[in-house]
C-alpha cells in the first residue's frame, strides 16, 4: 500500500470517528430528559451494544455496569475475612475516593438479573451500607467475568486469585510513606484515620525509618556499633551515617526485627509478624525472641502491650523490655517458671530455645514436648 493510500485511509478514518462522535453527542444529550433510574438502565444498555464493537471486549473491565445492589449477592465459599478496623477503612476509603475498583461478579441466570459475587464482597456490603446507598441509587458497580470462567471450581480459583494477588504491604515502603506525610505535614491523628492506623502503628513506623529527617539538626556521633544480630563486636569504627533506611533488620522465621537507634535514646527494637508490628520495644536480640514466643504461644497470662515497662523513675519507664522484665511480669502473675539456663530440651539452636522460653513464659502453647528433637523455630512457628 502506498503512503498516499495510507494517509488518504487515515483521513477518512478521522472523519468518521469525528462523526459518530458528534452523533453521539448529539444523542446522548437526549439523556437528560431521563429521570434518573431509567438513565442508568438506558447508559448500561448502551454499554452492552456499544460492547460486541469494542476491540477490548474480552476484557470484563471493558464494560462495567451500575445494578440494584439487591440484585449482587455473595457467594458462600469465600474464606477471606476483613477485621471492623479494615472494614471502616475500607468504607472511608469509598465515602472519600468513590467506587475505583467493581465488584467482580458471575451472571447467575441471565433472565432473572442475578449476580453473585467473585471478587469484592466487602465493597458489595460497604455499597450496600446507609448512606452509601443513598448516593449510589441503590446501585453496585460490577464486571461480570468471562463466560467460560462460570464453574463454580472456577470461580473459587478466580476468587484465591484476586484475595492473594493483592500482596501485602511489606514495612519498609510503608515506613516511608509515614515519614513523608509527616514532612508534609500530617498529624500522626491524621495519618492513621486516613491510613487506617492505630496510633502505635504509626509511631512504629516512624521508628523503622529512624526519623532521620526528624533530627536533621542533630549531628550523628560516629562511634562504635555492634553488628546487627551477629553476636560479634566490631572493631573498626563505622563512619556517620543517616539511618534513614533500616539498614539493621533481620528476617528470623516469619519475623522481623529492627533495630532502632535514635539521639538521646537506648537502642531498642520493634517487631513485626508477616507484615504487621507487634506491641512493644526491646533491649535485645534475647528480649525479641522471647517476645516472639509470647505472642506464638497465645499471650495466656499477658498480652506484650504489658511489657511495657513502668517506673516511679521516669528515668526507667518506657525503657525497652529486657528478658527479665518478661521474667519478672510471668512471675507477678504467678506463674512458677525456671530460668533461662534451667529450661529443659533438646534444641537446634539457641533461636529455638529463646523462643520456646517465651512460649513457657506467657503460659502459652503448644506442649513443646510433643515436638521432634532437636525442637527447630520452625517446627515451633509450625505447632502454634
Amino acid at each position: 500500500m502506498s503512503a498516499e493510500q495510507t494517509g488518504l485511509d487515515q483521513v477518512l478514518a478521522d472523519q468518521t470517528a469525528e462523526s459518530i462522535l458528534q452523533q453521539a453527542a448529539d444523542l446522548f444529550a437526549r439523556l437528560q430528559e431521563l429521570p434518573d433510574e431509567q438513565r442508568i438502565d438506558t447508559i448500561n444498555a448502551l454499554k452492552l451494544l456499544l460492547r460486541p464493537h469494542s476491540p477490548m471486549r474480552d476484557q470484563p473491565v471493558d464494560c462495567v455496569l451500575w445494578v440494584p445492589a439487591e440484585q449482587v449477592r455473595g457467594n458462600d465459599y469465600n474464606p477471606n475475612s476483613v477485621a471492623p478496623p479494615e472494614m471502616e477503612l475500607l468504607k472511608l476509603s469509598i465515602e472519600s475516593d468513590g467506587f475505583t475498583q467493581p465488584i467482580v461478579t458471575w451472571r447467575q441466570d441471565p433472565d432473572q438479573e442475578r449476580y453473585e459475587v467473585v471478587d469484592g464482597f466487602h465493597r458489595h456490603l460497604i455499597g450496600r451500607s446507609e448512606g452509601l446507598a443513598a448516593a449510589l441509587h441503590g446501585r453496585l458497580p460490577v464486571t461480570v467475568i468471562r463466560p467460560d470462567r462460570s464453574d463454580r471450581s472456577d470461580r473459587q480459583a478466580s476468587t484465591i486469585r484476586h484475595n492473594r494477588a493483592r500482596g501485602e504491604h511489606s514495612v519498609e515502603p510503608m515506613s516511608e510513606m509515614v515519614k513523608d506525610l509527616h514532612l508534609r505535614g500530617k498529624s500522626d491523628e491524621w495519618i492513621g484515620r486516613e491510613l487506617g492506623m492505630d496510633p502505635d502503628e504509626v509511631l512504629r513506623l516512624r521508628q523503622v525509618s529512624s526519623l532521620a529527617a526528624f533530627y536533621s539538626a542533630e549531628e550523628f556521633s560516629a562511634g562504635w556499633e555492634p553488628d546487627a544480630f551477629t553476636g560479634t563486636d566490631r572493631t573498626d569504627p563505622l563512619p556517620p551515617r543517616s539511618p534513614s533506611r533500616p539498614e539493621n533488620s533481620e528476617t528470623i522465621g516469619r519475623l522481623t526485627a529492627y533495630l532502632v537507634e535514635l539521639p538521646d535514646e537506648p537502642p531498642a527494637y520493634t517487631i513485626a509478624l508477616d507484615g504487621q508490628f507487634l506491641p512493644g520495644a526491646y533491649a535485645d536480640r534475647a528480649a525479641v525472641l522471647v517476645a516472639y514466643g509470647v505472642f506464638l504461644g497465645g499471650e495466656k497470662h499477658f498480652p506484650l502491650d504489658d511489657l511495657k515497662v513502668h517506673s516511679a523513675d521516669t528515668r526507667e519507664a518506657g525503657r525497652p523490655t529486657t528478658v527479665a522484665d518478661v521474667e519478672n511480669h510471668a512471675r507477678s502473675k504467678g506463674l512458677s517458671v525456671p530460668g533461662l539456663a534451667d529450661l529443659p530440651g533438646d534444641f537446634a539452636d539457641e533461636d529455638a530455645r529463646l523462643v520456646a522460653y517465651g512460649i513457657l513464659l506467657g503460659g502459652g502453647t503448644p506442649d513443646l514436648a510433643d515436638l521432634p528433637a532437636p525442637i527447630t523455630l520452625a517446627a515451633i512457628e509450625t505447632a502454634a
